[in-house]
């Protein structure tokens, strides 16, 4: 703020708000809501790997099957069979784990974003309790 005062500009310090006026500050985002976020991206990246393990886990059956059927022994057949089992069963175990990770991530997320909290905030004559909670 300018004053003039002679001719000549002179600044006026800005006085502080009175102490009753509570200092308005925007609500802050919810904290964990990118947790929450990556537990559904994980769990859905898990579901997916763990549904490609089944169908490795399918072919590899329906190698042996075929394997065991035939007259013939046929190398390839078994080595297909043995690559797609051993393929099946890490794609499932680290599926799951996506999966079980992903759960995880979304119920702490989805806890600390429900926090409730509490501030005492100076007021004219004493102080005011604060306290805040999401329903």
């Amino acid at each position: 703020m300018l004053a003039l005062l002679g001719g000549t500009a002179v600044a006026q310090p800005r006085l502080p708000p009175e102490p009753d006026e509570p200092a308005v500050t925007p609500a802050p985002a919810k904290p964990q809501s990118g947790l929450r976020l990556a537990g559904i991206v994980t769990g859905a990246i898990g579901l997916a790997t763990v549904g490609t393990g089944i169908y490795l886990g399918v072919t590899a059956s329906a190698k042996a099957d075929d394997l065991t059927d035939s007259p013939v022994w046929n190398q390839d057949l078994y080595d297909d069979g043995k690559i797609a089992d051993r393929n099946a069963k890490i794609l499932l175990g680290v599926g799951g784990a996506a999966v079980i990770g992903g759960v995880v991530m979304y119920v702490l997320g989805h806890r600390a974003a429900s926090e409730t909290g509490v501030a005492v905030m100076p007021a004219r004559g004493g102080a005011t309790l604060v306290w805040s909670c999401e329903l």
